[in-house]
């Protein structure tokens, strides 16, 4: 009874925003408090995964709402009764006694900004992960927060899951990038991602860049014939280059990005002052060729 008590307590306690920073009883549990605490437990859930923990799975079998994330680039998802609770581990879990899906429902709600709901194709990709872990998805209806929480083992990793959302904008194109600001250059403030210590980059704005460059350096003028391949489809190897860097306040748009060979990009972040401006020259000019081509081009299809 006296346990039952504290876990009532402290889940008062959490509702009025006085919840406590340590959990003073291993039995009852302390809702996240923000997305860092969601994503501490999402990385923990990894480890269950990679374990092919067998209690785990037969946990998120019986999850009725759920957090959608990608590991890797594939698809995860994560019971909401599980990942609400702060540090959760499966022995916590499964001593706690103040477990609630309603709670946690409700702090996930607040914490992502946005309300769970019913996703016909989430179920769909729910059961395959399942499937792929011998488990079968639980009759009933399900719910689910579509979050852009993104974790990986390497930056080798993210990066290729990165250039895979940039590949596919460019092969859904119907038309030309929007070049209407494309010689406008500001600054501004820049995000950091909260999964590592990188800035959040747009793929529009990196598939554009590409599309735009169609395989040739605009540092040093090397095309497709030149420049190595890619490893995953053979295209031209090329890096988009923030021409104001993101840490000074330079924009994550297309009028100031470029897309450079990896030696000319190496140059303008560590190379000499000469050598800088002879590439940026360059820059230049391609650019001023793409605004000319493309506004002849549109001329010519509005006709």
């Amino acid at each position: 009874m006296l346990k039952r008590i504290v876990g009532i307590y402290i889940d008062f306690l959490a509702r009025n925003g006085k919840e406590p920073e340590n959990n003073t009883d291993e039995n009852t549990l302390l809702l996240i408090r923000n997305k860092n605490d969601l994503e501490d437990n999402l990385r923990y859930i990894e480890s269950l995964l990679k374990e092919r923990n067998v209690e785990f799975r037969d946990l998120i079998a019986k999850g009725n709402n759920y957090v959608y994330y990608k590991f890797n680039g594939q698809d995860r998802f994560a019971p909401s009764r599980f990942v609400g609770y702060r540090k959760n581990s499966i022995q916590k879990h499964s001593k706690a006694i103040n477990k609630d899906g309603r709670e946690t429902d409700k702090k996930l709600n607040e914490i992502l900004k946005d309300k769970y709901e019913a996703n016909k194709n989430l179920k769909g990709r729910l059961e395959q992960f399942l499937k792929n872990y011998g488990k079968t998805i639980k009759k009933g209806s399900h719910k689910f927060w579509k979050t852009d929480i993104r974790l990986y083992t390497t930056l080798e990793q993210q990066d290729d899951d990165f250039y895979n959302e940039v590949k596919l904008f460019n092969e859904n194109r119907s038309n030309p990038p929007d070049l209407s600001n494309y010689g406008k250059i500001k600054k501004e403030v820049s995000h950091k991602t909260t999964t590592c210590d990188r800035f959040v980059r747009d793929e529009q704005v990196v598939a554009d860049a590409l599309w735009l460059a169609e395989g040739t350096c605009q540092g040093c003028g090397i095309g497709p014939k030149e420049l190595f391949k890619r490893a995953s489809d053979r295209t031209p190897y090329l890096e988009v280059h923030h021409i104001i860097p993101l840490s000074d306040g330079g924009q994550d748009v297309l009028s100031n990005v470029c897309a450079l060979c990896p030696t000319c990009h190496r140059l303008l972040h560590h190379g000499m002052e000469k050598d800088k401006k002879d590439i940026l020259k360059n820059i230049a000019k391609s650019r001023n060729e793409q605004l000319k081509k493309f506004s002849k081009q549109n001329i010519k299809n509005s006709k």
